[in-house]
């Protein structure tokens, strides 16, 4: 089992823990980062029972398309959302999901300008 000793893992732990409809996406023109974590995340959320919706505003690169899960991302949420993740990305104005009307929960990225 991995130790959280960060004030924040055990914030995000916590927060991931009471919501029970997720919505993960990432950026816009996807490459393997934002597939790879959106489904890795996504599976890992699933198998805790959480109603997850993994969602991508474009289709999935073919390059993609082996991977277990790629058939689960949807461009459109369709049911109620409590949390949103954003993965992989940098700049809120490249996210793949309509978050106009909806702040991000939970922002996980390696970008320097995130």
């Amino acid at each position: 089992m991995i130790q959280m000793n960060n004030p924040l893992d055990t914030l995000i732990r916590d927060e991931l823990q009471n919501a029970r409809h997720i919505v993960i996406t990432t950026h816009v023109r996807p490459d393997g980062d934002a597939v790879g974590s959106l489904i890795g995340l996504g599976l890992s959320l699933q198998t805790a029972d959480k109603n997850v919706q993994m969602v991508m505003q474009n289709d999935i690169p073919t390059t993609f398309r082996f991977l277990d899960g790629f058939d689960l991302i949807k461009q459109e949420p369709d049911s109620p959302i409590e949390m949103v993740i954003l993965l992989d990305c940098g700049d809120i104005n490249r996210s793949g999901y309509p978050l106009s009307d909806r702040c991000v929960d939970i922002n996980i990225d390696h970008h320097i300008t995130n």
